[in-house]
């Protein structure tokens, strides 16, 4: 899977992303942040915990 994320060329045209991390839980609480780059450690940790993520990309304004 390493291969697949690395990149032979620098992105200079980063694209928005919007992840909205859903608890399961009692309070079923959604967050939502919006990122130019996904901090995959944080992205595990919230999996690991059972929760659920969506990743959408934010479209950008001309």
């Amino acid at each position: 899977m390493r291969g697949i994320l690395k990149k032979n060329k620098p992105n200079k045209h980063k694209w928005p992303f919007q992840l909205l991390f859903l608890r399961d839980d009692p309070t079923k609480s959604v967050r939502v942040e919006e990122v130019e780059e996904i901090n995959f450690r944080a992205f595990r940790a919230h999996l690991e915990k059972g929760h659920s993520i969506f990743i959408t990309p934010k479209s950008r304004q001309a």
